[in-house]
């Protein structure tokens, strides 16, 4: 598990994959991709989690993190790409200008 710096800001968390983790389910696995700012540099960690239901709720058992990069080697920044920052506009609009 990465933990952030006091100057470290998680920015956006994107799902890639699930695995069961459905109502009637007793266990779960999430891929994702976590955004993050640390130390001023846009990071992006690639985690696989497992979950599990306990009465109801889910807790979070383990994960193995796949990698940890710089957002901006990670990214498509294709001009007509969604703009990685999240702000939900094409990169061309907003930080591609």
């Amino acid at each position: 598990m990465i933990f952030l710096k006091e100057t470290g800001e998680w920015k956006r968390l994107e799902i890639s994959l699930t695995k069961k983790g459905l109502a009637k389910d007793k266990k779960g696995i999430v891929e994702f991709k976590a955004f993050f700012t640390q130390d001023g540099t846009d990071q992006v960690m690639n985690e696989i989690s497992r979950f599990v239901k306990v009465q109801n709720r889910w807790f979070y058992l383990d994960g193995k993190v796949k990698s940890v990069a710089n957002a901006e080697m990670t990214v498509n920044q294709g001009l007509n790409a969604p703009c990685h920052c999240g702000s939900g506009k094409k990169f061309k609009r907003c930080c591609g200008k």
